[in-house]
């Protein structure tokens, strides 16, 4: 899944929380189901800018001291590690996060509109929530 989905959800199931803390761990548990799921991932810096955008949209929002972004920040941190190997600072061997490994990760897929509608979905029922 890419990150940017993964904070889109954790931002959505943050509304539910009204504490910082509380969001931030709902956020990396919601981080495994998704992961499961066929999905397609991006490059790194494109993965980057694409999280940039939704956590600046939910910071703007809502505010970065909000639960709907530490929400958002808890779905994305489980990708921290990815990106360290995608830099060749981690080996992939040494990722911690169990759906980071085969089989547990989701199938490749070519197909990215789901994740997109996943995304505005997310951001919508985020949104809809008065902070």
């Amino acid at each position: 899944m890419i990150v940017a989905t993964h904070a889109a959800i954790g931002a959505a199931i943050g509304t539910l929380f009204k504490s910082k803390g509380g969001a931030f761990l709902a956020g990396i548990a919601s981080h495994a189901p998704t992961d499961l799921l066929p999905h397609q991932d991006y490059s790194l810096w494109k993965e980057v800018a694409l999280l940039g955008m939704v956590l600046g949209y939910i910071g703007a929002r809502h505010g970065l001291g909000s639960p709907c972004f530490w929400g958002a920040l808890g779905a994305a941190a489980p990708d921290l590690e990815n990106g360290l190997a995608e830099l060749g600072l981690l080996e992939e061997r040494h990722k911690v996060f169990p759906t980071h490994h085969k089989p547990w990760h989701g199938r490749e897929t070519e197909e990215s509109l789901s994740q997109a509608l996943v995304v505005v979905l997310c951001l919508y029922l985020a949104s809809r929530h008065g902070d």
